[in-house]
């Protein structure tokens, strides 16, 4: 389905959108359309894209998912706006190149990582990124941009990279607060001396080796303790109490602040998702 400036807005609901076959899309938007689009499903196979968004194209979606292999293209000048949704397209999620603009809130991303290029942002808080698809060689955040990439209260974890800072602008331009960076292979690739953590965040890759990023102190360097095979953190992670005061929930919806660590003082936790005692133990 093509969406081009003919139409000034389009609004979708409840829909499945399913494309098959060689390079081709299950929806484009073209030339400044504006596209609202709630409780949808989209679902592409390996030879084809489920979303491409263009030429200063809007998509604005609640409670979409992103299932299949490769999920959103969007570029040259458009916006992709996402809250409560899910990307869990195996073999690429999302990318964004030529001056995108992207927003993340609630959102869960799981198989493959999301990759920003040239003047790209990104502000994400309360996202869930779990990178496991490509092996060794996985990626959460691929930064090859010169625009913002501002992460709060996200979790990443990823078999390979957490974060990998491309040339030639790399993470100069990315801020980290309250957030979890768990690389298996490497927390941060290419870590820039610049790459700006503002506030409390915890990072951790196996073999404990924390390069330039020692020198940060607002650094935690240590295992993140998550709870089995989820993001959820045990009662004894460091994570813990160390954020702020906001957001007002964590990612499955908990009330945020909470008193996690029965100090009497109430704090957020690092990351997506906040300790709940009776919940998580």
């Amino acid at each position: 389905m093509v969406v081009s400036n003919s139409v000034n807005r389009i609004f979708i609901n409840n829909l499945q959108i399913e494309n098959t076959g060689n390079m081709t899309y299950g929806l484009i938007l073209d030339g400044g359309v504006y596209a609202r689009v709630t409780d949808t499903k989209f679902f592409s196979d390996s030879e084809s894209v489920a979303l491409l968004v263009h030429q200063g194209a809007t998509f604005d979606g609640y409670h979409v998912e992103f299932l299949g292999t490769t999920g959103v293209f969007a570029w040259d000048d458009s916006r992709v706006y996402l809250q409560n949704s899910i990307l869990a397209a195996g073999y690429s999620n999302f990318t964004a190149l030529h001056n995108t603009f992207v927003s993340f809130y609630n959102v869960t991303v799981k198989g493959s990582g999301i990759w920003f290029y040239d003047n790209s942002d990104l502000f994400a808080t309360n996202v869930d990124i779990t990178a496991f698809e490509r092996g060794v060689d996985s990626v959460g955040i691929g930064s090859h941009t010169a625009g913002n990439i501002s992460l709060s209260y996200v979790t990443i974890e990823s078999e390979g990279t957490g974060i990998s800072c491309e040339d030639p602008f790399g993470c100069e331009w990315m801020g980290i607060n309250y957030s979890i960076v768990y690389g298996h292979r490497i927390a941060v690739e290419n870590a820039d001396p610049m790459l700006s953590v503002n506030s409390q965040s915890l990072f951790w890759q196996d073999d404990g080796d924390c390069g330039v990023l020692c020198d940060k102190q607002t650094i935690m360097w240590v295992n993140p303790k998550f709870l089995d095979d989820s993001h959820n953190l045990r009662h004894s992670s460091h994570a813990i109490d160390m954020g702020g005061s906001d957001p007002a929930e964590d990612i499955r919806g908990y009330y945020r602040p909470t008193d996690g660590n029965g100090d009497g003082i109430e704090a957020s936790d690092l990351g997506a998702f906040e300790y709940v005692p009776g919940v998580d133990d």
